[in-house]
């Protein structure tokens, strides 16, 4: 069932609507959202922002997506953006890049504003002034082409590594990082995988599947910015719940 938080205060707009993947990602976006709130305070707050959280069965999902049972994943994605938008949500958050990439595929079940987790990374990145990209994800993510099709707006270039890499790239996130399992030789594989980009010429490398925020303290030594698109979006979430521009990150279906 959907729950209610508290709200940050009573000017709060808009009531976003989170669709929740992996629990332990899931915390790190409530932690992001409500961080960004308090930061504007000079006192501690315990207030929180007004929130639907939907959570949806995850394991059953990365199965259906893993096996290629697409309309089976379609389904159960469907019935929880039903749910918060029979909740009341103004607009989604999907805690998923391999989820938000599906949603163009299902636009009829979508009836509100989607904070679009590409757009607030790109924007991110154009702010950073940086314009090539690296793209760390799922296969299915990197495949999908979200990011190489939304970059053309942006100015920028999102590249992709090789087959090697993307593999050994799925087998951190299926096996161990949507488990919350966290070992330094993962970690050791992205600051790789991030080597390989910057011998490639690029400037940044977005990290982008949400789990992977989970192992930022241990990729200090990585040679390039990273872009976590975990807590970009959940920032982005924040600052569309509280100004109600749904036009900056937000994207409408059917586009």
């Amino acid at each position: 069932m959907p729950t209610s938080i508290l709200p940050v205060d009573s000017s709060q707009p808009l009531l976003p609507g989170i669709i929740g993947m992996s629990v332990h990602t899931d915390c790190v976006y409530l932690q992001e959202i409500n961080r960004a709130g308090h930061s504007s305070s000079s006192e501690p707050s315990i207030s929180n922002m007004k929130l639907i959280l939907q959570g949806m069965d995850f394991e059953q999902l990365i199965s259906d997506i893993q096996r290629g049972h697409r309309g089976a994943a379609q389904e159960a994605v469907q019935q929880a953006l039903s749910a918060v938008q029979r909740a009341g949500a103004d607009f989604l958050v999907v805690t998923a890049n391999t989820v938000g990439a599906m949603l163009e595929e299902m636009s009829e079940a979508v009836g509100v504003p989607v904070l679009d987790i590409t757009k607030a990374v790109l924007g991110e990145a154009v702010n950073q002034g940086i314009s090539r990209l690296g793209l760390l994800s799922t296969s299915q993510t990197a495949e999908s082409g979200i990011y190489q099709a939304r970059a053309l707006e942006f100015d920028c270039i999102v590249s992709t590594p090789p087959t090697q890499i993307a593999q050994a790239i799925d087998e951190v996130i299926f096996q161990r990082l949507v488990k919350g399992i966290l070992r330094e030789q993962d970690a050791q594989t992205i600051i790789e995988a991030v080597s390989w980009f910057k011998d490639q010429g690029i400037e940044a490398v977005i990290l982008g599947c949400t789990d992977m925020t989970l192992l930022m303290p241990q990729l200090k030594a990585a040679e390039l910015p990273l872009l976590d698109s975990t807590i970009i979006h959940a920032q982005a979430a924040y600052y569309v719940a509280t100004t109600g521009d749904l036009e900056s990150f937000c994207v409408r279906y059917p586009a």
